[in-house]
């Protein structure tokens, strides 16, 4: 950037201006700008402004970048020194294992092969997540070293591992023989491999002591790395933000200083200061534009007599503004007789304003209205003064074609001297008529149709409400709506979603559907399908929205009615095997989520075949209501009770702690169960055979909990019938 200072010159008052610059001037009189605009490709303040921004932006994200860094290896250092960690603890469990394991019985032998197993395991896991770790973020030497320290690491894991495993295998080969059935040599080869993770383990203890030890120091040095960095990112900020200051005030302060000096001077009637050096920016053509202001003040004010003549000769071409009227306007004597008219009224009438000129309104008015016309002609000429026809009902006009015309009129006298002239500003009214027309229409349809049509402001006050609607409140015809809010027709649960969901989205996209509870005058809750719509209005205006609702509520019926005849059984009401198998889908994720047990219970009739065959299926299916009644009587009412088809029948309990609890249950189930039920005369002794299934103890899925409580019940049968069995997958 270029340093330039400003220079000012200044002549007393009443010195002759020319003098300020002798060597050059205009014809005027006057001389010319002292300073040379700025033109061309300039640095403007705005692009200095950005430049700087860019600067301190670039060094924003530089300090942002290292602290970005900073956080992105504490975060992995922090990880891969956990893992680092946990290896030393690893292998000191493979050795204190080895040297602790019971070898005399296999079930302990097993035990111990498995904690060898999953030590080892865990250990390669840790080696490796260190060995995938970032490094990248260390300094380059200390990269190597903690690569050399690794393998070190590896190689002597190698042989422990290996020794680890052949200890896990002894116990493994021991554990499937009983007592001192292994052999000698096994003996001899898991003692030895016992010996070796025993030596090794300091070792190996202190290669990953090592390996911490060099991370936490790689972890420092790169920190002490980037804190220097930020140190230096934040010096240079400093230079630049001293280098900005002094480079802003010489070419922006000290120039905008003497230009507020010398615009005081001009305040005080000297115009003769001028700026002679400003920087190339927006300052210097503030500078330039100053210097010119001053040059050609003392002209303008010469000139200022010949303008306001000027002023005057324009103020008597304003009658021109008369043609460009949006409205039609006629300017004729007390009499009627039209002097003027413009362009407006010639379209309204169909008349050029020659044929106009000289004739008299009365002959705009239709036939039949003109005795009443030359009435208040009269009353107009004896008291004129301004008056509004056609605003609530609109005139009639009479166009050249003998088409009727509504108009809006507006009369105002005008007195020039001792003429009075009326003024008449007439509007075709035509579109309004339309508009009136088409709202009573509207109207009109909104009173004759059957759906609940409300227009209400945002905040939730009606201000109309159709018959279908007054009715369904209690309203009468001539009741007044003062009071009387949106939300008293809503039912108290669709609050909530009118003033958070349905209004909020309409006046944002300009409509809203959904349904909704609307209660009436009785106080019953009726569904409904609604579209909410906004109208659109001025910022001045209050925002309106429109409701229309229809009655739902049999449709409503009928679906709940087919969705219910879909997922529940004909003849006992029970849940039917689509929704069984929904509802244990679902408890089984509530489940392990609540870490509780599912218990399903298959049930299946004694001796039901016989029923049907020898007292008839009527008989049977009475006898299957009862069973199904008693389902419904003895278990909960959040427990799913369903028949899975003929005298088959299935439960899900849920929310079970322990099998004893479902135990319970069932024992209860049974005995409820197992009575004499007496049908059409006949004593009948029902019994029934019950299987039970645990999630997640018999089955990890829903299907296959269904099949073990089937095999379950069968186990029961098998054992005599009137009993239950739970599923022994042995």
């Amino acid at each position: 950037m270029q340093f330039n200072t400003s220079k000012v010159q200044s002549n007393a008052p009443g010195t002759n201006p020319a003098s300020a610059n002798p060597a050059s001037g205009d014809p005027t009189g006057f001389p010319v700008n002292p300073l040379r605009r700025p033109t061309g490709c300039r640095a403007s303040l705005g692009w200095k402004l950005a430049i700087v921004a860019g600067v301190f932006l670039g060094l924003w994200l530089a300090n942002a970048a290292v602290g970005h860094l900073r956080q992105a290896h504490v975060e992995a250092f922090t990880a891969q020194l956990n893992d680092a960690g946990k290896l030393r603890m690893y292998s000191q469990r493979i050795a204190l294992l080895a040297s602790t394991c019971d070898t005399g019985a296999s079930r302990e032998g097993q035990r111990c092969r498995q904690a060898v197993g999953d030590a080892v395991e865990q250990y390669e896991a840790k080696l490796a997540a260190v060995r995938q770790s970032p490094n990248e973020l260390f300094l380059g030497e200390d990269q190597r070293q903690i690569q050399r320290s690794l393998q070190a690491l590896e190689a002597d894991w190698e042989p422990y591992r290996a020794a680890a495993q052949r200890f896990g295998s002894r116990l493994d080969t021991q554990g499937a023989s009983s007592g001192d059935e292994s052999t000698e040599g096994e003996k001899t080869e898991g003692e030895s491999a016992a010996i070796y993770l025993g030596d090794h383990a300091d070792a190996m203890l202190a290669k990953a002591e090592s390996l911490v030890e060099l991370l936490v120091a790689a972890h420092r040095r790169a920190q002490e790395a980037r804190n220097t960095l930020d140190n230096l990112l934040q010096l240079v900020g400093l230079l630049l933000l001293v280098l900005v200051a002094i480079v802003g005030y010489r070419q922006g302060i000290k120039p905008l200083r003497e230009i507020v000096r010398l615009a005081r001077q001009t305040s005080q009637g000297n115009y003769q200061g001028r700026v002679l050096s400003a920087p190339g920016d927006e300052i210097g053509e503030l500078a330039y534009a100053f210097n010119e202001a001053s040059l050609r003040t003392e002209q303008l004010i010469g000139d200022l007599g010949a303008e306001v003549a000027t002023a005057q000769r324009e103020r008597a071409k304003s009658d021109n503004l008369l043609e460009s009227a949006a409205d039609g306007i006629i300017i004729c004597q007390l009499d009627g007789t039209i002097l003027r008219v413009n362009r407006e009224l010639e379209r309204i009438f169909g008349y050029s304003r020659a044929e106009l000129r000289n004739r008299n309104v009365k002959e705009l008015i239709p036939e039949r209205y003109r005795a009443k016309h030359d009435i208040y002609q009269q009353g107009y000429v004896a008291e004129p003064k301004s008056r509004q026809m056609g605003i609530d009902a609109a005139v009639s006009g009479l166009s050249k074609s003998g088409r009727e015309i509504p108009l809006e009129i507006s009369l105002s006298p005008s007195t020039l001297g001792d003429e009075t002239r009326v003024i008449a500003v007439i509007r075709d009214a035509t579109e309004r008529e339309r508009a009136a027309a088409d709202k009573a229409r509207l109207v009109a349809i909104l009173d004759a149709t059957p759906d609940v049509t409300v227009t209400f402001t945002a905040d939730g006050e009606m201000v109309y409400l159709n018959p279908a609607g007054r009715e369904l409140v209690g309203l009468q015809a001539k009741d007044s709506l003062k009071g009387l809010r949106l939300e008293d027709m809503l039912a108290p649960d669709s609050h909530v979603l009118l003033y958070e969901q349905a209004v909020p989205m309409a006046l944002e996209l300009g409509s809203w559907s959904g349904e909704m509870m609307i209660r009436d005058h009785g106080g019953h809750d009726i569904a409904v399908s609604q579209s909410i719509m906004a109208h659109p209005c001025q910022a001045e205006e209050p925002q309106y929205l429109s409701l229309i609702a229809r009655d739902i509520s049999v449709s409503k019926k009928q679906q709940q009615e087919l969705t219910h005849r879909a997922t529940h059984d004909a003849l006992t009401g029970l849940a039917n095997r689509m929704l069984f198998e929904d509802r244990l889908d679902q408890a089984l994720l509530r489940a392990d989520r609540s870490r509780t047990l599912v218990a399903v219970l298959f049930i299946d009739l004694d001796n039901f075949k016989p029923v049907n065959d020898t007292l008839g299926h009527a008989v049977g299916d009475r006898l299957l209501k009862e069973l199904a009644q008693s389902l419904k009587d003895q278990l909960r009412s959040g427990d799913t009770k369903a028949r899975l088809g003929g005298d088959e029948f299935a439960v899900i309990l849920e929310g079970l702690e322990s099998a004893e609890a479902a135990q319970e249950v069932v024992e209860e189930l049974t005995r409820a169960l197992n009575r004499s039920v007496r049908l059409d005369g006949h004593e009948l002794l029902v019994t029934t055979s019950i299987g039970v299934s645990l999630y997640p103890d018999d089955a990890a899925t829903a299907e296959t909990l269904l099949l073990t409580a089937d095999a379950a019940m069968y186990e029961a049968k098998a054992a005599g019938r009137n009993g239950y069995r739970f599923f022994n997958p042995a």
